[in-house]
């Protein structure tokens, strides 16, 4: 519903029975005006860094001037003090400290109920919430990007180097262009049909997108998109998989493979090789491969897929060779339980295991070495807290995390090195923080992300 805003709270309170002009004048009947109270809708989130400003984003543009040091407090065992501010464009308040916060310390915030949006109307209370902040500062910065709204985890998208190519049945094709930080649509002559649960994959000249569902059909066709010449070409359904949805794919180098899936009756442990060059497909083998589940991830380790997860807490995890179509058994002494949400990123050496829930627990932070088989956990000294359908990123040199639900609330993100085993912080202001689902991209130079389920407009780049 559209709402008309109206300056002057007397307006306000006689909407109901008269309306109101935006002088504040009787608007005659039924012209629609604010008649809701403005309210904090994202307080801050536990792992602040020390060195941060104390933020909460409110549910409506509000008054700037009624956003100051008496509306807006922080206190631990004694007040916090610092300058207060506000950015109408994120309806964001910050309190920045005029020195350090200290570590793994609760803090409280009251907003105060002075606090008015644009037509007047003052908060029906005070806000109250909590935070605990990190153990050190954090680092990098942030900067706000242009998101794509209803944009989700059901969805997929490709990076290709210069270009984001987005793909779904929400909210279509796109590209977004971190160079003009513009989306766009492309050509959808001759696409696959809107789908959801499908994969993606960038070989390096087109985008391969295959199988997936319309939540009442099971796909097993597919396309390839060419961005340079902004066309589609179906794929072959020769020799393909049966349909399905929720599957793996993995680029290798020269193929698309493709494992496991559900068909909405049975789960499927089988697969097939697609050859963009050729358009054929080839079957894989299915002995010695794991049982599928929906918790499955996969990564390509240079000559191997390495696909990790478990059927009900037991690991289910193997290597698939696609030279000798053999899959090999993975060690599951000291490795991940591998629940819903994990991520797996492969740093060309290691396959790093992180995050995902078996309900109550956030759990996986390990890693595999191929070349000995064997798993070593990560350390979590200064780590974020583990979440599920968070997202993770290999900038050549580290592991970037962010955001995902951590319990009742959502995590914030943190850069992991694994030469050293050390974890620190990523900075949290200017971020699109509350977001699970999402995507992420590094570019060589940015973390980019965007979607997500709950806050899909919310979108952002990170430059470490």
């Amino acid at each position: 519903m559209l709402r008309r805003i109206v300056p002057a709270l007397s307006c306000a309170l006689l909407v109901l029975a008269i309306g109101c002009s935006e002088d504040g004048s009787d608007g005659g009947p039924g012209e629609e005006v604010d008649t809701f109270p403005p309210y904090v809708e994202i307080g801050t989130p536990d792992g602040l860094g020390i060195n941060e400003p104390v933020s909460v984003i409110f549910n409506e543009p509000v008054q700037a001037s009624t956003v100051n040091e008496t509306t807006f407090l922080v206190a631990d065992s004694a007040a916090v003090t610092g300058v207060v501010s506000y950015d109408a464009e994120t309806r964001t308040a910050f309190l920045d400290p005029s020195g350090l916060l200290s570590p793994l310390t609760t803090y409280t915030i009251t907003i105060k109920p002075e606090v008015k949006d644009m037509a007047g109307l003052p908060m029906t209370g005070n806000y109250v919430g909590s935070f605990v902040t990190g153990p050190t500062v954090t680092i990098g910065s942030w900067e706000p990007t242009a998101g794509r709204s209803s944009f989700t985890g059901d969805n997929t998208a490709v990076w290709t180097g210069d270009i984001v190519i987005a793909f779904g049945r929400y909210p279509g094709p796109a590209i977004y262009d971190p160079a003009t930080d513009t989306w766009s649509g492309y050509s959808q002559a001759d696409a696959p049909a809107p789908r959801i649960e499908h994969t993606a994959v960038w070989s390096g000249e087109e985008m391969i997108v295959w199988g997936g569902w319309d939540q009442t059909n099971y796909f097993d066709t597919g396309g390839r998109y060419n961005p340079a010449t902004s066309t589609w070409t179906a794929t072959s359904m020769t020799n393909a998989p049966a349909a399905r949805r929720g599957h793996i794919a993995v680029w290798a180098d020269s193929e698309m493979v493709v494992w496991g899936g559900t068909n909405g009756v049975d789960y499927l442990s089988d697969g097939a090789r697609y050859n963009p060059s050729t358009d054929t497909w080839v079957p894989i083998s299915d002995i010695g491969s794991p049982d599928w589940r929906p918790n499955h991830t996969a990564v390509w380790a240079d000559s191997e897929m390495i696909v990790v997860g478990d059927v009900s807490g037991i690991p289910a995890m193997a290597r698939y060779n696609p030279e000798t179509d053999d899959w090999d058994s993975i060690s599951a002494s000291g490795g991940p339980w591998g629940g819903p949400g994990h991520s797996a990123t492969w740093t060309g050496t290691e396959m790093i295991v992180w995050g995902g829930s078996n309900g109550d627990e956030y759990e996986a932070d390990y890693k595999y070495d191929p070349a000995t088989d064997t798993w070593s956990p990560m350390s979590t000294v200064h780590a974020p807290k583990r979440s599920a359908y968070h997202s993770a990123v290999w900038t050549g040199t580290e592991l970037i995390v962010w955001g995902g639900e951590a319990g009742m609330g959502y995590a914030a993100g943190g850069r992991y090195d694994p030469e050293t085993d050390t974890w620190r912080r990523v900075y949290m202001t200017g971020s699109p923080f509350g977001i699970r689902k999402h995507f992420a991209v590094w570019t060589g130079t940015q973390m980019l992300v965007w979607g997500g389920a709950g806050y899909s407009e919310r979108a952002g780049k990170y430059s470490p």
